[in-house]
C-alpha cells in the first residue's frame, strides 16, 4: 500500500464491482476505506460464482475489496441513522451505487449527507448519468458501457455471427480508476479551496470514453472502420495464429519502417521488394492477399518458434495471452504489476493498481474483509461503547 492518501477516510456504500473497485484503488493509494455492507449477506458480489470459483478464495471479492474494512449496518432501517451519520461524520469521501430514488428514500442523498458533514467528497455510479430519464434506470457495464457505450459495436467484427461478449467488469474497473482519479482531484481542490465536490461517474460514458476514436470520427463524418482480420486497412496490425493453435498480435502503425525487419525474421526476405507488398499503401491496396500469404506462413510454426524468431524485433508485438500465463509472466512480475494477498487459506495473487508511485510497485495487501469483520473496532472509533454495540447488534443493525 502507498502512503499517497493517508490519512482520509472513505465510506465505501457501494455494491458489485464499479464503485467497490474505485475505493480499492484509493485503498490501495493509502486511504481507510470503511466498506458498509447488509449484515446479513453482504455485498452481493459476495454471492456471485463465476467460472466455477466458489471456493475459499473468492476472486471477484478480493480484486475489489482487498485490504478495506467492513462494518456490518443495516442501512434500510431508520434506526441505523445515527451511526451512518457518525461515519459520514469522520469521513473525507462518501461512496456509493443506490439508485436516486433509494438515496432519496433513506435519507442517503448528498443533501442529507452535507447536513452532517459539508466538507464531505460525493462519489456516485450510474449507467446513464444523473439527469434525464435515465437516471433510475439499473445498469451493467456490459448493456451500459459495453453495448451502449459502442464498444461491442466497434470490437465485434462485421461479418462475425455474433457480437463479442466482454470479459468480465470490463468497463466496471475502468469506471473504477476514473473515479478514484477524479477523487483524488476533488480532494486535492477541497484541500486547496475548501470546497468539497459531487463526483459521477456513468457507466455509459465510460464506454463511450474506450471508444472515442470510434464516436469522434462519427461526429467528423468519417466513420472509424472497424477491424476486418481478413480485410485490414493495414496487415501489420492484425493477429495471426500459429500451428499450435495460438494468436501472435503485430501492431506496425509505422509498417514500413518495421517490413524489411519482419520478413526476414518470418523467413521469407523475398517479400521485402515484392511488388504487391514492398510498400504502405500496396499492403493496403492488396491486402487480403497479404493476410492469406502470413497466415500461411505463421501456421507453419508453433509459438515457441516465432517467440525466439521475434526476439529482440523492434516493431510492437504481443501474444494472446491467457490468465495462467499472465500469473506467471517474469515480466509482469518483475515490474509489480501484480499483487499477493494474504489469505486465512494461504496467499494468492491479484492484479495491483495500475499506477505506481516513485518507481516502487504496490507491495503485499490484506484480504477482503468477511461480512461486518471490523463492526466493532470501527464503532469503538466512532465513540460507541461496548454496551452500545451489544444493543445494536441486538436489534440486527449491525453484526
Amino acid at each position: 500500500m502507498y502512503n499517497i492518501l493517508n490519512g482520509v477516510r472513505v465510506i465505501d456504500c457501494s455494491s458489485w464491482v464499479f464503485m467497490p473497485s474505485a475505493c480499492a484503488v484509493l485503498r490501495d493509494w493509502g486511504a481507510d476505506v470503511i466498506k458498509v455492507e447488509d449484515p446479513r449477506h453482504g455485498d452481493p458480489i459476495r454471492g456471485l460464482v463465476l467460472g466455477g470459483a466458489d471456493g475459499e478464495i473468492r476472486p471477484s471479492v478480493e480484486l475489489v475489496n482487498r485490504g478495506k474494512r467492513s462494518i456490518g449496518l443495516d442501512i434500510t432501517r431508520s434506526e441505523s441513522r445515527e451511526v451512518l451519520h457518525r461515519l459520514v461524520a469522520s469521513a473525507d469521501v462518501f461512496v456509493t451505487s443506490m439508485l436516486p430514488s433509494v438515496r432519496r428514500l433513506h435519507g442517503r442523498d448528498v443533501t442529507d449527507l452535507r447536513a452532517i458533514n459539508p466538507r464531505l467528497i460525493y462519489v456516485r455510479s450510474s449507467g446513464y448519468g444523473p439527469h434525464g430519464p435515465t437516471a433510475d434506470r439499473r445498469a451493467f457495464d456490459l448493456v451500459s458501457a459495453w453495448a451502449e457505450g459502442g464498444a461491442v459495436f466497434g470490437m465485434t467484427e462485421p461479418e462475425a455471427a455474433a457480437p463479442v461478449q466482454q470479459a468480465g467488469s470490463f468497463g466496471d474497473l475502468v469506471g473504477g480508476l476514473t473515479a478514484a482519479g477524479a477523487v483524488s482531484a476533488a480532494l486535492y481542490r477541497r484541500q486547496l479551496t475548501g470546497e468539497p465536490a459531487v463526483v459521477d461517474v456513468a457507466l455509459q460514458n465510460v464506454g463511450m470514453y474506450m471508444m472515442g476514436q470510434m464516436i469522434t470520427s462519427a461526429s467528423s463524418g468519417a466513420p472509424f472502420p472497424r477491424h476486418d482480420r481478413t480485410h485490414p486497412s493495414n496487415p501489420l496490425v492484425n493477429s495471426y495464429r500459429t500451428s499450435d493453435d495460438r494468436w501472435i498480435f503485430l501492431c506496425f502503425l509505422q509498417a514500413d519502417k518495421f517490413w524489411a525487419d519482419l520478413c526476414r525474421r518470418l523467413g521469407n526476405p523475398e517479400l521485402i521488394e515484392n511488388g504487391h507488398f514492398a510498400t504502405a499503401p500496396l499492403r493496403g491496396a492488396n491486402s487480403a492477399k497479404l493476410v492469406t500469404v502470413l497466415d500461411s506462413i505463421f501456421a507453419k510454426q508453433p509459438l515457441v518458434h516465432w517467440q525466439s524468431a521475434f526476439h529482440g524485433m523492434e516493431g510492437p508485438w504481443g501474444i494472446a495471452k491467457n490468465g495462467e500465463e499472465i500469473l506467471t509472466d517474469e515480466v509482469v512480475r518483475s515490474a509489480g504489476f501484480l499483487t499477493e494477498v494474504g489469505h486465512a487459506g494461504g496467499t494468492f495473487q491479484t492484479v495491483a493498481t495500475p499506477a505506481q508511485f516513485d518507481q516502487v510497485p504496490l507491495g503485499p495487501s490484506p484480504a477482503a474483509p468477511e461480512v461486518g469483520q471490523n463492526t466493532e473496532e470501527v464503532l469503538l472509533e466512532l465513540g460507541y461503547t461496548w454496551d452500545d454495540i451489544a444493543l445494536l447488534k441486538e436489534s440486527g443493525l449491525t453484526t
